[in-house]
């Protein structure tokens, strides 16, 4: 399944899963993300908070023939939306934008969910992590963002009906868990707790599992690669 001398993986947990399917990896290090490096930190540039709710898209407009492999997958997937759209409405105040892949393609079904609610689709173009950090806190359904922006200072919250979401560990995990939000209630209950009341949910020691700080990725990439080996 995966044969490797070498992983550098986001995190100090995550990567079981290559042990579980047979795979071999004699050395593992946690570096952090390289997409986030490239994408975020290489800007160095302070970002003010202009929306409340950033909404994190996956591309599922490409990908429905391998993610809807279960019986409840579009409405698991879609809850986000109607849950964001009525929100929208209950709390029109609140400032609440979608950014999707850049690689997205039509979503029909969002567009129908999304009219007539408050909550602005973004030009797809622009760059998820800045729109992310001008944000008090983002959800998503299964996007690895959520994992990099949570051990970054940005509590992100993962919408996850049924507890089917492939993209997150089984339940039980605790950390993930504080994150994992099954119902329209805990939705609404959450976002007010860090709109209104500056809630902090989970601390970076806590996320550092998932993704150590990303930074100055390349260089420990580097560093790990130029030191000779025994």
């Amino acid at each position: 399944y995966m044969d490797l001398d070498i992983l550098f993986s986001l995190g100090k947990d995550g990567y079981s899963r290559v042990y579980e399917y047979g795979g071999r990896v004699d050395k593992v290090y946690p570096v952090g993300s390289l997409f986030m490096e490239y994408q975020s930190f290489a800007k160095k540039q302070k970002l003010i908070k202009k929306y409340d709710i950033a909404i994190l898209g996956i591309n599922t407009s490409n990908a429905y023939s391998r993610l809807d492999f279960f019986d409840k997958f579009m409405d698991d997937y879609y809850s986000l939306y109607r849950w964001a759209a009525k929100l929208s409405l209950e709390r029109p105040n609140y400032k609440i934008v979608v950014i999707h892949h850049a690689s997205a393609g039509e979503d029909i079904i969002e567009d129908k969910i999304l009219s007539g609610s408050n909550v602005k689709v973004l030009d797809k173009n622009y760059n998820s992590y800045e729109i992310a950090f001008s944000s008090k806190l983002a959800i998503t359904y299964g996007s690895t963002m959520g994992y990099e922006l949570n051990a970054h200072g940005l509590d992100t919250f993962f919408v996850d009906p049924g507890h089917r979401c492939t993209f997150l560990p089984n339940k039980g995990n605790d950390i993930i868990d504080k994150m994992r939000i099954t119902s329209y209630d805990d939705f609404a209950r959450a976002i007010d707790e860090v709109v209104i009341d500056d809630r902090k949910f989970i601390s970076n020691s806590e996320s550092s599992a998932w993704i150590t700080e990303s930074s100055e990725v390349s260089r420990k990439i580097f560093n790990l690669l130029n030191t000779p080996r025994g």
